[in-house]
């Protein structure tokens, strides 16, 4: 038989449901948008014949309790992985869940064996660490550069077998080379 818990954590303003399937390498699923864990109901059933799944309803979705006033929803996957057991684990997040997903390794890299982020957003995060603010400027400049050479005439950008503007030659593959 199978392994299947159900349990509530205590977060600071309210409580988190999750529940965790299966057995052998840990897995947590992260749901997209306003959706509770049930998203994952088909995945689940295989996933857990192959590895511990853990499924959890965010603040306001599902079982968990509702946000009344800010709260920091990384730590909030940090509650859960904690009172489920699992001190690594691979994430994987379609849409807002991809962004926590990215966001919690970000944070807690030595709790992320791998990520998968599918169709993942990238908003802000409430109350970021200066290095989630100083990542993200990165992030805006590169983009702004993007943008520049975008507008550009097709003509005047840079070819995709030329030098990259950062000096480094492109992959063989892009210039036909063996």
């Amino acid at each position: 038989m199978s392994h299947h818990a159900k349990d509530f954590v205590d977060i600071p303003g309210g409580y988190l449901y999750y529940e965790q399937r299966g057995h052998g390498r840990d897995v947590v699923l992260l749901n997209g948008g306003m959706a509770d864990l049930r998203m994952w109901d088909a995945t689940v059933e295989w996933l857990a014949e192959r590895a511990r799944v853990t499924t959890w309803d965010y603040r306001d979705t599902g079982l968990s309790a509702p946000a009344y006033g800010p709260y920091d929803e990384i730590g909030d996957l940090a509650a859960v992985l904690d009172a489920a057991g699992v001190s690594r684990a691979v994430l994987i997040g379609s849409s807002e869940g991809g962004r926590r997903a990215l966001g919690f390794a970000h944070r807690y890299p030595e709790r992320v064996t791998r990520v998968g982020a599918v169709a993942a957003s990238f908003g802000e995060f409430p109350d970021p660490t200066p290095e989630e603010s100083a990542a993200r400027e990165v992030m805006r400049n590169h983009f702004a550069e993007c943008e520049k050479v975008l507008a550009r005439p097709t003509e005047s950008r840079p070819s995709p077998h030329s030098t990259s503007t950062r000096g480094v030659p492109p992959h063989p593959q892009t210039t036909g080379a063996v």
